[in-house]
């Protein structure tokens, strides 16, 4: 996973907190706005980094691009920058940036952090986030220790063992619910051939001395998710959610780029026997109709037949196409592009990529937004233990809502 395509991740939304659409619950509260002091923001997560009772902000700054030949074949890449933030109730303010260039495919480079891929979560169970970042199959753990992320112990020392394979996503997951954050892999064997077919691992890290910590296996899919093209994987991780009867977080993985359509959403869960194994919990589009061709027939009984395929088509072609999927209490909700019967051309996108919809039994179905500025970056954000809401930033601004500022 790429910092740039964190972008379209969501990326790490928190644990999940019961809220309902409805905008009542905590009486009309008006949105807290401000400045937000950092410009080209590719991503946001939220954590308890410093401390367990509330959100800090880890920002992705997109800084430019940077192009060159690897043994994977990629000609190009994302350069990013971390920085950690915290709120004082009125503005953020930096405690921590980045000392290093963060890249998509990492070239060797001093410096604290560099990676080519990473992810952020509770791993240890102590209630405070920390920060996993991988180069090919070399993984390192770091926690906030009060000025800068430090790894744990001796930096010599400290790397994480992992499996003889080439990880080449990450992303943080309680697939098990028992509150100790998971990873769940995007991996191939390691091998420089750039058509190798990914597939995906789940593990928890083991171990409590820096030297001894390692990486145990609780599943491995043998069902490959994609082919890469040795520019990018053409399946990414984009959130996690909680699923209706899917005992666990399921992490969400989007199509290759060549496909985004809505039937490339899957994921990862727990069968009826208690295996895990890729799933499909999203309705696929168009209903499994395809496009209406064009009849040749220009008689009106050929208009007529074109036009109900047209609107039948139109009805069963909601679904999201970019963006991602996330929880609000028992509410599937997707955030980003959407298409839907309203759009010009059912063929493409809405033109808003900030757009909200609900999952219904088999169905999308487009939501309101009731303050139509809302655009942006989005995560949930805990200002103080009795105080979670929803984080944008947008624009070198920042919105915090107790209540997502959607209706039916």
């Amino acid at each position: 996973m790429t910092w740039i395509r964190h972008f379209q991740i969501d990326i790490f939304l928190t644990a999940l907190c019961c809220f309902s659409l409805s905008m009542a619950a905590f009486g009309d509260e008006p949105p807290i706005i401000g400045d937000f002091p950092f410009e080209d923001v590719a991503a946001i997560y939220s954590g308890p980094f410093m401390q367990t009772d509330h959100s800090d902000l880890l920002a992705v700054q997109g800084v430019g691009g940077l192009a060159f030949e690897s043994r994977r074949g990629g000609v190009g890449m994302g350069v990013s920058r971390l920085a950690l933030y915290s709120f004082d109730g009125y503005q953020f303010q930096r405690v921590w940036k980045c000392g290093s260039l963060t890249l998509e495919y990492s070239l060797p480079k001093d410096g604290p952090i560099s990676a080519m891929t990473w992810c952020c979560g509770d791993f240890d169970g102590d209630g405070r986030y920390s920060i996993i970042t991988c180069n090919v199959n070399e993984m390192r753990q770091y926690t906030f220790g009060g000025e800068v992320f430090k790894q744990y112990g001796n930096p010599t020392q400290e790397r994480i063992e992992t499996p003889d394979v080439w990880i080449d996503q990450l992303i943080a997951c309680d697939i098990n619910d028992d509150g100790i954050d998971e990873l769940i892999a995007m991996e191939y064997p390691y091998d420089p051939d750039s058509s190798s077919i990914y597939h995906l691992g789940i593990y928890r890290i083991a171990g409590d001395k820096p030297a001894g910590k390692s990486l145990v296996e609780i599943w491995h899919g043998h069902d490959r998710i994609g082919i890469n093209t040795g520019i990018m994987p053409p399946d990414h991780f984009i959130s996690k959610c909680h699923i209706n009867g899917i005992s666990g977080e399921m992490p969400v993985i989007m199509g290759s780029q060549s496909d985004m359509s809505p039937s490339s959403y899957k994921g990862v869960a727990r069968n009826q026997t208690g295996a895990f194994e890729i799933v499909r919990p999203f309705p696929k589009p168009y209903g499994g109709m395809q496009p209406p061709v064009k009849f040749n027939d220009r008689s009106e009984e050929g208009k007529r037949r074109m036009k109900e395929e047209m609107e039948a088509y139109r009805k069963n072609s909601a679904g999201p196409v970019g963006g991602f999927i996330f929880n609000d209490g028992d509410k599937i909700l997707h955030y980003g592009y959407f298409l839907d019967e309203n759009a010009p051309n059912p063929d493409h996108k809405s033109p808003d990529p900030h757009s909200f919809a609900v999952l219904e039994g088999d169905r999308w179905r487009p939501l309101k937004k009731t303050d139509p500025s809302i655009r942006g970056l989005l995560c949930k954000f805990t200002l103080d233990p009795g105080r979670t809401g929803w984080l944008f930033i947008s624009d070198g601004k920042y919105s915090f809502y107790d209540k997502l500022p959607i209706s039916d």
